[in-house]
């Protein structure tokens, strides 16, 4: 740009860096591919419109095109950096399976292991025991909460309720983690949607698995 006078650092001026920012950010900084196009054709755009506008002449004209131009170029930054930091978000969302409403009214689903049954496995570790109480609790609360441990690609499994019936919720820390999780929060009153949400934050991390409250 050393090229370019003091008098055309004018809008004119402004409208094309904003046009080349757009491209340069959506494009050059790890915003998809639709963004960057979308940044760079309204560059080329604003080039074109400036270019023949001021051919045209006449100081009303100009003073009108320059307006719109401006404005153009804070929409067309808006939408490209939208989109870009939109699409990050869908590239990196990787929500595991769950059911986004209770069981249907009537249906059976496979039982929760007992603590029995984890007894005769060996499985008799106070986070253990507590996890799968508290999974039996919330039965249909934690058939509506994803897996971060993503059992659902290498199990099939269909929510967090499918790895206690099992013996994979016992051996598995993030399982026991989210079962508890929900169990202490759905005992707040929370909604199964709010402990999805804060389970999908990570908060059940928080959850003590060496010292893990007990169940009632």
């Amino acid at each position: 740009m050393s090229g370019v006078s003091k008098r055309s650092r004018s809008p004119l001026f402004f409208s094309l860096l904003a046009g080349e920012s757009a491209w340069r950010w959506s494009g050059g900084k790890g915003g998809s591919d639709r963004a960057g196009i979308l940044g760079y054709l309204t560059s080329v755009f604003l080039r074109d419109l400036c270019g023949k506008g001021f051919a045209r002449g006449g100081a009303r004209f100009r003073v009108k095109l320059l307006t719109m131009k401006r404005r153009l170029a804070v929409l067309a930054f808006a939408c490209a950096t939208g989109v870009a930091t939109i699409s990050g978000q869908l590239g990196t969302s990787d929500i595991p399976a769950f059911h986004a409403w209770p069981p249907a009214k009537g249906s059976v689903l496979p039982p929760v292991l007992t603590e029995r049954q984890l007894a005769d496995q060996g499985m008799t570790q106070p986070v253990q025991t507590q996890s799968y109480k508290a999974a039996a609790k919330v039965s249909g609360v934690i058939y509506q909460m994803p897996c971060y441990c993503h059992c659902d690609k290498s199990h099939g499994h269909q929510s967090l309720r499918t790895c206690f019936e099992s013996m994979h919720g016992a051996n598995c820390g993030t399982c026991m983690a989210e079962a508890l999780y929900a169990y202490q929060m759905s005992r707040k009153g929370w909604t199964a949607k709010m402990i999805r949400e804060g389970i999908i934050r990570g908060d059940y991390r928080t959850m003590d698995l060496q010292h893990p409250e007990q169940v009632n």
